[in-house]
């Protein structure tokens, strides 16, 4: 198939798949497009192979992880069974092709080393600033409700209702477009309600009602900011060395998960 072709029936594929109500993934549109134009230059007359794939990893991704390709590969995959409905001959490669590595083992950070994390973040920055206290309230709030990472980072100041019996979290488009009610201790309320006040203290806009406010770094993700500019500006280290002697196998780099 040329070029033209496959990007017409994968552009029909992406619409099909938003419709259906699948998330919009820039990074699997961007993937498939370049096999399209890969296999348009490679050979118009005849349909997809998992050769032609082959080739195509192979040329475009050769350093790249098994796991990565694997990944990679499940995203073709899915495009090329619908392909092959309406272009005949067009295969699907194999499930298997490459190797997957194991998730890791996930550690679990006892009671006492929570509450050392906790009062670390307190104490890894600049009195003053607002940041400590967000870093503490998004990270206590990971440690009591279970949420995701990337739940917590999401959610509105709307989401969080304290006011009620009793208080909740709604959580949004979650795994698989799933809504969710999380159910918040009375603790995790107290600590919520003096964020707030905390946050008002140190310049921080905080909505009239404090049963609307959650840890927020700013006035719509609550989050988002304070939690990836902590982690990414290289400040768990700081976090891990405040918190003194913890049982945790890594010295700096940790993906923190509920």
């Amino acid at each position: 198939m040329n070029s033209n072709d496959l990007n017409f029936q994968l552009d029909t594929y992406l619409g099909l798949r938003r419709a259906l109500g699948y998330g919009r993934s820039v990074w699997e549109a961007k993937l498939l497009r370049q096999l399209a134009d890969f296999g348009g230059s490679q050979t118009p007359e005849t349909p997809i192979t998992s050769q032609l794939v082959l080739d195509w990893l192979d040329s475009n991704f050769r350093d790249s992880s098994p796991s990565l390709n694997a990944r990679r590969l499940d995203a073709v995959r899915q495009f090329l069974t619908y392909l092959s409905a309406a272009v005949p001959g067009a295969e699907i490669p194999e499930l298997r092709l490459f190797a997957r590595y194991p998730r890791p083992k996930p550690f679990l950070f006892s009671p006492g080393e929570i509450e050392s994390i906790l009062h670390a973040a307190i104490a890894s920055w600049q009195k003053g600033s607002l940041l400590p206290f967000t870093l503490q309230t998004v990270l206590g709030l990971l440690a009591c409700t279970g949420l995701r990472a990337g739940e917590a980072l999401a959610l509105d100041l709307v989401d969080v209702v304290l006011d009620v019996k009793p208080a909740r979290l709604c959580i949004r488009e979650a795994k698989f477009h799933k809504t969710r009610l999380v159910p918040l201790h009375p603790t995790a309320v107290m600590h919520l309600t003096a964020y707030a006040r905390q946050r008002a203290k140190v310049g921080g806009a905080v909505p009239p009602s404090l049963s609307r406010t959650t840890a927020s770094a700013s006035a719509t993700k609550p989050y988002g900011a304070a939690y990836n500019g902590c982690f990414s500006n290289s400040a768990w280290p700081n976090v891990r060395a405040a918190a003194g002697p913890l049982s945790i196998p890594f010295a700096t780099a940790l993906p923190l998960h509920a």
